[in-house]
């Protein structure tokens, strides 16, 4: 069977994943074709990836997706021909002064969430989309694809494990559908966004997430393997994507 190929990217964990051929996971192509992907891993050029990333990275693995290193802090921009982009959580504040002087990787990285390109950025990821980060000693620009700006506290905001549920159709789920999360950060942001309802066992509430067709951009960190069927949308995304041009 002719197969397809798609290119998704990691960064703040300096991963991406890249091309693929066949594999295990087939996904609808959305025009009565079935696209088989298969999987490779490379290595991530900095140690700010714990498991959880590491598991989620292996679950896009799985999928069919081949994982090469790239790093937002000394590369000029995302690779060409890019279907996808999936910017992980870390430590943006520890870098932001490193980040705001690499003005190529921001461009790039914004040209490509203005033109559409399927993102899931998580927490630090979701940092970077912003416009700046306000730390204790500056205040640094980011890429500006989203109209936030955060601000690094002395204390955890909205900590633990939390169900999400859609306020409207999105990339990873429809409306009404849920996901499971947790939160871990210092930082708060002036917007978190209003695509999903994150609420704790406790019942305490909140908003949060950028989320539309193409995007999920939020604090809240996803666990992939706990919910494959949203993965799989994204995977489709970012297909639908490459046959669009």
């Amino acid at each position: 069977m002719k197969t397809n190929k798609f290119l998704v990217i990691s960064m703040l964990s300096a991963t991406f994943i890249c091309s693929c051929s066949s594999g295990e996971e087939p996904l609808e192509s959305g025009s009565g074709g079935t696209i088989e992907i298969s999987a490779g891993i490379g290595e991530s050029t900095r140690a700010v990836i714990d498991t959880d990333y590491a598991d989620n990275l292996d679950v896009l693995a799985e999928m069919g997706a081949e994982i090469v290193s790239f790093s937002p802090l000394s590369d000029a921009q995302v690779p060409d021909n890019i279907d996808g982009l999936y910017l992980g959580g870390g430590y943006p504040e520890l870098y932001a002064k490193e980040l705001m002087q690499n003005t190529s990787m921001r461009d790039s990285i914004r040209k490509h969430i203005e033109a559409g390109t399927p993102v899931i950025a998580e927490c630090g990821g979701f940092l970077y989309l912003g416009s700046e980060i306000v730390t204790e000693t500056q205040a640094a620009d980011m890429t500006g694809a989203l109209p936030v700006r955060s601000e690094l506290t002395q204390r955890l905001q909205n900590f633990g494990y939390v169900t999400l549920t859609a306020q409207e159709d999105n990339m990873l789920c429809d409306k009404g559908q849920t996901l499971r999360a947790h939160e871990f950060h210092y930082s708060k942001s002036d917007d978190a966004g209003s695509a999903f309802v994150a609420k704790k066992p406790n019942g305490k509430s909140w908003n949060c997430v950028f989320a539309d067709k193409t995007m999920y951009a939020g604090y809240p960190h996803l666990y992939f393997q706990g919910q494959i069927p949203a993965i799989q949308r994204f995977l489709r995304t970012c297909i639908e994507m490459r046959q669009k041009k």
